[in-house]
């Protein structure tokens, strides 16, 4: 674990293989443990507002989603940068939970979210088990019925794809009476990293200046 901010937030540095051995732990503890890819912009949120600070601080892992917050974060784990473009710890994970027969519950704020996860987990390995899912956004669900369909069916995994607000704001309220082992809560979009580019990718790098450096 490598600390990160002045508040003491913590965040996993290590290589996908003794990440997943750790996060392999969760499933067995008793508990539902939560797995959060970090990005820039969470951070910077929770720099300005104590809620999202404290959110952050809740989660059992913070995990880098992007490479170049590995590299600022960690300069030593600049080795391990390759293994987040590559998405390898999610790889390695899913490829232990279906050798295990172990059963995922998929959540999304798009019918094409969805559609993609399911994809791409059946290609990283073709046995594995999917539960249910849930399309959650504006139009359609809501935290209640969420909750009850994921105790309904008491899934081993939770993987989302939601934006961090709403993850926010499920979680904080509702953690205690969520009826699973492990949730992997992802950035919001298709599975994988997708590297910013043009504009977007100028704009990070202004966030990473301002938030990374302490500008």
């Amino acid at each position: 674990m490598k600390e990160v901010t002045d508040w003491g937030l913590k965040v996993d540095t290590s290589p996908a293989k003794e990440i997943t051995k750790e996060a392999l732990r969760f499933i067995d503890n008793g508990a539902m443990d939560i797995i959060l890819y970090l990005t820039v912009p969470m951070l910077a949120e929770a720099k300005e507002n104590m809620e999202t600070r404290e959110c952050l601080m809740s989660m059992d892992m913070l995990l880098c989603a992007e490479p170049e917050l590995l590299t600022k974060l960690d300069p030593e784990a600049e080795e391990w940068v390759s293994e987040i473009e590559e998405d390898a710890f999610f790889h390695e994970m899913i490829k232990r939970i279906a050798r295990a027969r172990q059963n995922v519950y998929l959540v999304a704020d798009t019918e094409e979210t969805l559609n993609a996860y399911e994809e791409y987990m059946q290609g990283i390995h073709e046995n594995t088990v999917l539960s249910g899912t849930y399309l959650w956004n504006d139009d359609t669900g809501s935290p209640e019925d969420l909750i009850n369909e994921i105790n309904d069916s008491s899934p081993n995994i939770v993987i989302s794809a939601l934006s961090f607000e709403r993850f926010k704001q499920l979680v904080s309220a509702n953690r205690l009476n969520l009826n699973a082992d492990l949730w992997i809560a992802r950035p919001d979009g298709g599975p994988g990293y997708d590297a910013p580019k043009g504009l977007a990718w100028l704009a990070q790098k202004l966030i990473y200046k301002k938030i990374l450096n302490n500008d």
